[in-house]
Parts: C-alpha cells; structure tokens; sequence
C-alpha cells in the first residue's frame, strides 16, 4: 500500500469579480459583450461584483494608466479564427515563479481563487496542504489567481507575497481566463490541474493518492470530475435570479460548482478553445462547466460522494478520512484556526494509517467498491 503524500494547491474564493468562466475551472469576469462594434465591456451585472472590464483595443490606448509592471499580451491565435463571438483580452501583473515553455512542469498543478484582500487564507493554506513539506517527491504546482486590488496598499502586499512565494497569477480584466491560458502556454507537460477556492478544505492526501493511481493505469485525458449538479433550476428572482430573456430553459446544464473540480490539460485545452464560441453567461459555473463543456462534449464525471457538506464533521479525520476530497467552510465567518487544528489532526492520521488501494481505479471514485464506509 502507499503512503499518501501531499501535493497540490489550490486557488480562492473571488469575491470582486463575477467570473464567467475559463478552462478549468477557471472563473471568468461577467460582463456583456460589444461584439463587432468595438463596444467597451458593461460592469459586471450584480453589484457585489463592482469590476468593469474594457475590450482589447480599449485597454491598449489606457496602456499609460496602468500600473508599468503590467504586461499586455496580443489576443489568442483562436480569437482570429472565424466564429469567435467571447474573445479573451489578457493581461499578466503577476505571475507565478514556476513552469517555462519548452520544460517539463509539474506533473499536477492547481490554482486557488482568492480575492486580494484574503492574505491570511492565503497564509493557512501555505502553510498546511499546500505545504511543500507535504509533496514529497512528486512535481506540483501550486498558485492563487487573484485581480487587482482596490487600493495601493493592498497590492503593495500582493507583491511582496509574489516575491516571497512566487505563487500569484494577477491580472485586471478577464482574470480567470488568464489561468487557464497561462497553463497552457507555460505548463505543456501538466497532467492534472486541480481548480479551488480559498474557502474550501481540500484533503490533499486522498487526492493525490487517487492521481498518481490515475496515471499508474494509464487515465490521465478525457477527465473533468466534480460534484455535478444536474436538474438544477433557473431562478428568477434574488440574487442568482436570470431573466427569462436571458436564458429561457427551466433548467441548467449539467454543471460542477466552484468549490473544486480536476480535469485534464487535454480538456483544459478543449475547454478553453469552446470558450471563444459560447456566449457569455454570467454564472461562472454554469457557463464553463455546463454551457462551455457542451460546446466542447466534454462529459461531467459524476465525484459526489467525495464532497463533504459540514466542515467541522469528525468524519473528515475519522476511520474514512481519506474518502473526503473536499469540503466547503460554509457561509459567513469561518473561524481560521480551526482549519489548522483541522489539518494538524488530518496529518497524524495520513502518517499512521494507508489508504485501501482501489480494486478498479475510477476518476473522481477514492473509495474501492470493496471498502465498506
């Protein structure tokens, strides 16, 4: 049996930005388009989210009113292609301190959304799974995908943290298609890349158990595994409430929230190129992992059972520890420290007991069908 080793990160909670999506996971900034007429990009719909976004040419010309370290970068080849009605302006502050084009990266990367302003997140999440004393020898990537702060003072802190770790991938406008291209750009030979928010427990032992016997068997592509919800219905009113002109259906397609899912660089990539043929939908979830992943016939691999709903269950360092993958904090204040009493209890028990090797190794399914739970 194997020793679970820790490897991965993840990427937190954006609370600035109503994202809309990008590859993997990835969330991308809301906004509607002005396709064709050169139009700049409206202010994201809900007012939580107070972000404007400017198309591609717009940004140029306000090139002087940037921050110098900013570094704009000419659209994807695929926004030139015919049929492209979402083009993706990007823009790089800051970028992580790993992976070179033309060099092997780490075998599993993952990114964690995570607002500028949440730096002791940020801090715990160094400082327990992501913890490179965790990893052992396997080659991972870990970095949080954040946009620009509101004042000075913040990025002041973004940066020092960027110099420290090398671990922030900023950028203003469309700033979750921006992990999503940067991985494809700069980490060719990653296998497995693992989307998370700030907000959420993640058993980094189970999960990287589960892909290393992935790759042993040879089932490293066509992978996008999550909680899937599937029967989910529109609503009309509050705050996720879309207009019937906007999206007519009763229903959403079969989607994966944003607490975590794994996919593939191979549907990262196929996710990404559909991007540029979907129209913009401003729920992030539905939009990349339900309304992008049709475009690209991508199929949800259903990892339910893997997701717990209560953080402070004993059941998450119990006798099935390894069964949880992820578990959302809840809403709300989230005591912090918890979470490192949470972790120091889930090391000891990785270190003293194996997890049960799997008699059929099935994505997103940690637990054998012989292993009574």
């Amino acid at each position: 049996m194997l020793r679970p080793r820790l490897c991965i990160s993840l990427r937190a909670k954006h609370a600035k930005v109503l994202v809309l999506g990008t590859v993997m996971g990835m969330l991308l900034t809301t906004y509607s388009t002005g396709v064709g007429n050169g139009s700049p990009v409206k202010e994201a719909k809900d007012s939580i989210y107070p972000y404007t976004v400017v198309t591609y040419t717009d940004l140029v010309a306000k090139k002087s009113q940037l921050p110098t370290s900013v570094n704009i970068t000419s659209p994807h080849s695929a926004e030139k292609q015919s049929g492209v009605i979402t083009p993706h302006p990007f823009q790089y502050t800051l970028t992580p301190g790993f992976c070179t084009p033309g060099k092997d990266s780490p075998h599993i990367i993952a990114y964690v959304h995570s607002a500028p302003r949440n730096v002791e997140k940020r801090a715990i999440i160094r400082e327990t799974w992501a913890n490179r004393t965790y990893h052992g020898n396997i080659s991972a990537g870990v970095f949080f995908a954040t946009d620009l702060p509101s004042t000075p003072r913040l990025q002041n802190t973004l940066e020092k943290e960027s110099m420290l770790f090398g671990d922030i991938l900023q950028g203003q406008l469309q700033e979750s298609h921006l992990q999503g291209r940067w991985i494809l750009d700069n980490c060719g030979t990653t296998t497995f890349i693992l989307k998370t928010d700030n907000d959420v427990y993640t058993n980094v032992f189970a999960l990287l158990k589960h892909l290393q016997d992935l790759h042993r068997v040879g089932k490293t592509s066509n992978i996008l595994f999550c909680r899937v919800k599937r029967g989910f219905s529109v609503e009309r009113e509050g705050k996720w409430g879309i207009p019937y002109e906007m999206y007519p259906r009763k229903m959403y397609p079969p989607h994966c929230p944003g607490v975590a899912f794994v996919l593939t660089m191979d549907v990262a990539r196929a996710l990404y190129e559909a991007s540029y043929r979907t129209p913009l939908f401003w729920i992030d979830d539905v939009w990349l992992t339900g309304m992008v992943a049709a475009k690209a016939k991508v199929r949800h691999i259903a990892a339910n059972f893997s997701y717990h709903v209560y953080i402070k269950s004993k059941q998450l360092m119990g006798k099935h520890w390894y069964k949880y993958l992820f578990c959302h904090l809840g809403r709300g204040h989230v005591d912090l420290n918890y979470l490192r009493v949470l972790w120091k209890n889930v090391v000891v028990v990785a270190q003293n007991h194996t997890i049960p090797e799997t008699e059929v190794v099935v994505p997103g399914k940690v637990v054998s069908r012989s292993t009574s739970i």
